[in-house]
């Protein structure tokens, strides 16, 4: 499924967020300092308040700091943090994480190998292929319905100024514009067709025409499904209601196989990769951690970029 959302989505949800996650390690500089460049400096010893602190908010600079350009400009530093964060975390692998991974590969390689009598079971003789069920499954994997949701927790915590319901909003659409961009490479790098096509299991067009992306491998609605129930889940601690987040996502993963749309593995591929990249976001958001970099305006106007040096 290609990534399809519009300019317009894009801009407004991901602009129009939360403030920024992690905290800003800085120390001001005294007042009478000589260079304006420098009213803010890096101090790995010290943590203190935000760079927003040091704005007036009657100068040029404080513009960025008031609404509604606070959130465009927090929002937007937390998604360039984030989307480097996840770019470098390979380098950032433990055990577990070099055990997971493999695994999911394994796995994978081993459904492939069952996947034609496994489709054959699951989709029968397709009574229900155009069930209500079925097709409110369908849905929840779109990209739509991601976007949706992301705006509706973010224009209620905007409403509500609740920052907890509106970083969830973030997360939705920070976590569906990773897994969506990363299916969709991956779909493109092995061209495998799809079940309907009657062409077999093992049949791959790498890199295929654009024009008729027949694309099976991994399923663009099982990622999008559970990189968005996973955000939910991540902010619910019940177990009954974690449970009922990742339900649609389940049925979306079977109503894609019981149409013939995907293998088995692709939508467990799908799966995989949208939890993962869900996990990722929610955890990072939880367990604030220093940011890639952060953004500031002193009193003339002018934009300082702290790089923390640790």
């Amino acid at each position: 499924m290609p990534c399809s959302h519009s300019l317009f989505l894009t801009i407004f949800i991901f602009f129009l967020f939360s403030p920024g996650i992690s905290p800003l390690y800085c120390t001001s500089m005294p007042a009478d300092s000589s260079n304006a460049s420098n009213s803010f400096v890096c101090d790995i010893a010290d943590t203190c308040s935000s760079a927003d602190d040091l704005l007036n908010k009657e100068s040029i600079g404080g513009v960025f700091n008031a609404m509604p350009l606070k959130p465009v400009k927090d929002a937007a530093i937390t998604g360039v943090n984030d989307a480097w964060a996840l770019i470098k975390s390979p380098l950032q692998w433990d055990s577990t994480s070099f055990f997971i991974y493999p695994s999911i590969v394994l796995a994978t390689y081993f459904l492939m190998i069952i996947d034609e009598p496994v489709t054959n079971a699951i989709t029968g003789d397709g009574r229900y292929q155009d069930s209500r069920w079925i097709k409110a499954a369908e849905f929840y994997g779109r990209n739509s319905t991601s976007e949706i949701a992301a705006a509706g927790f973010t224009l209620t915590g905007i409403v509500l100024n609740d920052e907890d319901i509106a970083r969830i909003g973030l997360e939705i659409y920070e976590s569906y514009f990773f897994a969506n961009n990363i299916h969709s490479v991956v779909k493109r790098m092995f061209g495998r067709s799809r079940p309907y096509e009657d062409k077999g299991t093992t049949n791959f067009n790498p890199f295929p025409d654009r024009k008729n992306p027949l694309n099976s491998f991994p399923s663009g609605h099982a990622t999008l499904s559970f990189s968005l129930s996973t955000v939910l889940a991540g902010h619910v601690d019940n177990t009954w209601l974690k449970v009922l987040c990742y339900t649609p996502a389940v049925l979306t993963c079977f109503s894609r196989v019981y149409q013939e749309m995907h293998w088995g593995s692709d939508v467990f591929l799908g799966a995989a990769i949208g939890y993962l990249v869900g996990n990722f976001v929610v955890n990072r958001h939880r367990n604030a951690e220093q940011d890639f970099f952060s953004l500031g305006f002193d009193e003339q106007g002018r934009v300082s970029v702290v790089v923390p040096l640790r």
